[in-house]
């Protein structure tokens, strides 16, 4: 249903046309907001119904001229989405009108339950007879009801989400707006809700809605449509936050601000609902999703969209329940159907969650469902944010969820196997088919299935189809997209080598509690003899290093764009695809090596570099510079077999040394904590001491910390691993410490040379050698490992707290 940029008919619109009568100030700013609802949130070209209008109060009485006849209409006017909507749908023929009563596309300016606004809700809000419509009529209601004027100006201005002392009311794109005279000082007033001093504040999502929850209950609409649009305006930062948490303080504050039935208060509670659900729903979370979506259906919102997402939840929680009807969900499916074509776009426009029409997204939600299902018959949950239940499902119960599962992820391949063979085909001719984007959902749904259900050959069969449709959407970040599980399962089928000492520097591996002490030492020795700081002298002595993977995996991710670049040069690489599979069963030997992937961000970008001497745009380059670099790939392609010795056979001396030169830039940056078990192996540990340091120090590389002066909060549990450095000598430990953190501190990253986080100095407490570490924090108290800059007032007294935590040591 693509939504037309064409404008209403003027004729109608226009409050000034000769072929209507006179209009009210009130019906003329109706009609104006009809039209630029029109515009931007429905299909196809309309033109504003007949009508006429009077206030009753806070209501509007309207009566819509149809085609069978009036129709009439009661509503609060600060309910103007809905208003539009229901005016719009009054105006259709019969059976229309029956289908879908309001045509309300949308109440949350984010449908989808994405961080990004509708493009469609920021083109009405900018839209002049939209505002300039509205504020008529609210200058029509000031004297009878001032209070619903006052709701209406103060939604449309969107005053509750100002910051500042400055009151001024702007409209969308920060035009000055100016309120009637009688009511211009409530619009423009902070209300409670939200004071000044709460926009100074920090914290999470969750934090800025438990300030005003309270307020939902407020005798004062404005302060309860305070609350209404704080929850909203929180709602796109939730993404890294807990859903489940949001929602259940959400919760609390929905009945309170839903009580009124209509109205401005009403309608944003609703947006949030909309929106909500669809975050929850996407996150997994069927039950609160269905909960919200519940509210919004009835009141016809997105009601397509919203019937299908309401479909999804009851596939899940039907098959949970054990439901003896598993297809009533189906009568939500049936009601959408009827109100789009299979092959509409969704009525929101593209949604970030899935791509291509209504039947890929019927594929993609039964994928969903399927992969639900197994995770909670392995006693899972599919939203990440939920607590796992305390007991596992029962033989039956798994047995059941299973078999609703597979019939799932079977219907969604079914469904979506047209599409996957034409994008397939597309991807062959074209080079790529982005528009699939995530759509590998299908295959890797019934992979999950499989596994869960113990058909490990049929689910490595799935999870690489899976692949190949990640590959065959051209977008570079996802050309390992499902590529762990294919390894894992190669590995339990015995088609991958597993056991003996990795071949490469691997702490998980090393910290195994598994680990003999003898198994250690082998390994310790055999990882400190590699020369992996140093970039090897030749192509032909680079057979154990990851540098023909760095190479062959920069190609694959890149194909799509190389693909058309020889295309454009007249040079016929074959297929793409073939390519890429011959490849990955290179890739697949190193991915899972830590100095591999970790080289991935060394040597960015590897092919640009060995050619042109940095990375670039290649399609920028001439025909002639980017000659040998396709003429390299081409002989790749024609390879057999395709392996290392065929990547690095290519690269004369001029490349290679471009690779040395971009390495020998990065190398610090390559391994820190490799750079680490280094400095303490050579200190004269064994591998048991290394496995000690390496587990202190990889807690203190993954987490910030840098506000804490010593462990404590979310760092106490370091405290254990810490302690565990006491039992080693010290004064052979404590000057390896030190010159490692000296190393580091010269090293500069996106802002430079580093100030020192005082969580370096943590390890030292208990590795204390009186010989080395009382001067080594003499210079840290001096600010000698800052690098010259100072410290921030949060960073000062993380120092002070610090040091006076190791003079309480002595």
């Amino acid at each position: 249903m693509p939504v037309t940029k064409k404008r209403v008919a003027a004729e109608s619109s226009d409050p000034t046309s000769s072929q209507q009568p006179p209009r009210t100030p009130l019906e003329a700013g109706l009609a104006r907001a009809l039209a630029a609802y029109a515009r931007h949130m429905l299909a196809g070209e309309r033109t504003v119904p007949n009508f006429a209008a009077r206030l009753d109060g806070p209501h509007v009485l309207v009566d819509v001229h149809a085609p069978d006849g009036l129709q009439h209409l009661r509503r609060r006017v600060s309910a103007y989405l809905g208003l539009c909507g229901d005016i719009w749908g009054l105006s259709q023929p019969t059976a229309a009108r029956a289908a879908l009563p309001s045509l309300v596309a949308t109440l949350s300016s984010h449908p989808d339950g994405g961080a990004h606004e509708w493009h469609n809700v920021y083109e009405l809000e900018a839209d002049a007879d939209w505002y300039e419509g509205l504020e008529a009529v609210a200058d029509v209601l000031v004297p009878g009801a001032p209070d619903e004027a006052v709701l209406l100006l103060r939604r449309l201005y969107d005053v509750d989400g100002r910051f500042g002392p400055d009151r001024t009311l702007y409209s969308r794109g920060l035009r000055t707006r100016k309120a009637p005279a009688a009511i211009a000082t409530a619009v423009a007033a902070r209300s409670p809700v939200t004071p000044e001093s709460d926009w100074a504040r920090g914290g999470s999502p969750q934090a800025a809605i438990k300030r005003v929850v309270p307020f939902a209950a407020s005798a004062s609409a404005a302060e309860r449509l305070a609350v209404a649009a704080r929850i909203a305006d929180a709602l796109p930062h939730l993404s890294l936050s807990n859903h489940l948490t949001f929602f259940a303080i959400v919760d609390k504050a929905l009945p309170a601000l839903l009580q009124d039935g209509d109205g401005a208060v009403h309608e944003v509670a609703l947006a949030v609902a909309q929106n909500l659900g669809m975050k929850l729903l996407y996150r997994g979370a069927y039950p609160e999703a269905k909960r919200l979506l519940d509210l919004v259906i009835p009141h016809h919102v997105a009601l397509p969209e919203s019937l299908r997402a309401r479909w999804e939840c009851r596939l899940y929680l039907d098959a949970c329940a054990g439901t003896a009807d598993l297809d009533a969900a189906e009568e939500d499916w049936t009601r959408a159907a009827a109100l789009d074509a299979p092959t509409d776009p969704s009525m929101v426009g593209r949604c970030m969650f899935w791509a291509g029409d209504v039947t890929d997204r019927r594929g993609v939600a039964l994928a969903r469902v399927a992969r639900a299902l197994a995770l909670r018959a392995e006693g899972g949950d599919p939203c990440k944010d939920r607590k796992p239940a305390k007991q596992a499902p029962t033989a039956d119960e798994r047995a059941r969820l299973l078999a609703r599962a597979s019939a799932l992820s079977g219907a969604a391949l079914q469904t979506a196997s047209p599409r996957i063979e034409q994008d397939l085909e597309r991807a062959r001719v074209e080079g790529e088919a982005s528009g699939r984007g995530f759509q590998a959902d299908e295959y890797a749904a019934r992979a999950k299935v499989r596994e869960a259900s113990g058909d490990l050959a049929g689910a490595l069969s799935d999870y690489e189809a899976a692949r190949q449709l990640s590959i065959a959407a051209g977008l570079s970040w996802q050309i390992d997209h499902h590529g762990e599980p294919i390894r894992r399962l190669r590995a339990r089928l015995g088609q991958a080598s597993s056991g003996g000492v990795p071949p490469s520097f691997d702490p998980p591996w090393l910290l195994d509690a598994a680990r003999t002490g003898e198994e250690r030492e082998r390994a310790a020795a055999a990882w400190f003899a590699q020369p992996w700081r140093e970039f090897p002298a030749t192509p032909q002595a680079a057979g154990d290093r990851p540098l023909a993977y760095v190479l062959l995996r920069d190609l694959v991710a890149h194909s799509a764009a190389l693909w058309k670049i020889a295309e454009t040069d007249g040079l016929d690489l074959g297929d793409r695809l073939a390519f890429a599979a011959r490849a990955l069963v290179v890739l697949d030997r190193w991915c899972e090596r830590r100095d591999a992937s970790w080289l991935e961000s060394v040597l960015d970008d590897s092919h640009e570099v060995a050619f042109f001497g940095q990375a670039c745009a290649v399609d920028k380059k001439s025909a002639k510079e980017r000659e040998s670099l396709l003429a390299w790939l081409k002989g790749l392609v024609l390879a057999d077999p395709l392996d290392e010795a065929a990547v690095l056979r290519g690269l004369d001396s001029v490349r290679w040394t471009s690779l040395a030169a971009a390495f020998a830039a990065k190398v610090d940056h390559y391994d820190p904590l490799r750079d680490l078990f280094d400095a303490v192996r050579r200190a004269g540990f064994d591998g048991d001491a290394l496995a000690l340091v390496l587990r202190a120090y990889q807690d203190l590389l993954k987490n910030d910390w840098s506000d804490f002066g010593k462990p404590r909060g979310a760092a106490a549990k370091w405290v254990p691993h810490g302690r565990a450095l006491a039992q080693l000598d010290a004064r052979k430990l404590a000057p390896a410490l030190i010159a490692w953190t000296r190393a580091q501190q010269a090293i500069p990253g996106y802002y430079g040379l580093p100030r020192l986080a005082c969580k370096w100095l943590w390890p030292l407490y208990h590795a204390w050698s009186e010989a080395h570490c009382p001067d080594f924090l003499a210079e840290v108290s001096k600010g000698r490992l800052d690098n010259g800059k100072a410290l921030s007032k949060t960073q000062k007294a993380a120092r002070r707290e610090c040091l006076e935590w190791f003079a309480e040591r002595a």
